[in-house]
């Protein structure tokens, strides 16, 4: 199920045109439904759960003969392998680490693969949120980062984050845009010249 509607998109879309009609930063909005697919994971839990049945076979009561250890293994692992495959159990199989570490690295190719860091003045910025990881980051350009206060995110991030976890995704992002774009305003504000042009698509990116 998709986190926004096709009336989210406008209302998004609507939020980056206005809020860059008052600022130099150029907005790109990002949905990821997911960082990566995480192809190891099953066959790494598969292969050690198959590693330790041999062991658990031994220390339970079960009287198997030898000979089916094996059998059993790769029974197991092919399984196993097939059932973690499952994208809500495999989700769960990985470490919050991974997970985090995989979602950041897409946002930092989204930011590039849209051009953020090409902008006319260096202030690209990014919202970013990838679903199955339930992670969500902004990424700021030199220029932004330059004048713009360390930290200063950690609030619009938080209340995106609320936003998300009561299934107002598109209220969130809103929200998000107006908030940064009035950080931008002081010291990126509008202007009436022919440079201070729309660099870059106003429309939602899902991928």
């Amino acid at each position: 199920m998709a986190l926004v509607s096709d009336q989210d998109r406008a209302r998004i879309k609507a939020a980056v045109e206005a809020v860059e009609a008052t600022t130099t930063g150029e907005f790109v909005v990002v949905i990821a439904q997911q960082a990566d697919e995480y192809l190891f994971i099953p066959i790494l839990w598969a292969a050690l759960l198959a590693l330790a049945l041999p062991g658990a076979i031994h220390f339970s009561a079960i009287d198997w003969a030898i000979g089916y250890s094996y059998p059993i293994q790769i029974s197991a692992f092919v399984l196993s392998a097939v059932l973690f495959r499952w994208a809500p159990l495999k989700l769960r199989l990985i470490p919050k680490a991974i997970k985090h570490a995989r979602a950041q690295r897409l946002a930092q190719q989204q930011f590039l693969a849209q051009n953020l860091h090409h902008t006319r003045d260096r202030t690209g910025i990014l919202l970013f949120i990838s679903e199955a990881e339930h992670h969500v980051e902004i990424i700021a350009d030199q220029g932004i980062n330059n004048r713009v206060a360390a930290g200063t995110w950690d609030q619009v991030i938080a209340a995106l984050v609320t936003h998300i976890k009561t299934g107002r995704v598109a209220d969130g992002l809103i929200g998000a845009i107006e908030e940064c774009g009035q950080q931008l305003q002081t010291h990126f504000p509008h202007r009436e010249d022919e440079a201070d042009k729309n660099e870059l698509p106003d429309n939602l990116v899902e991928i």
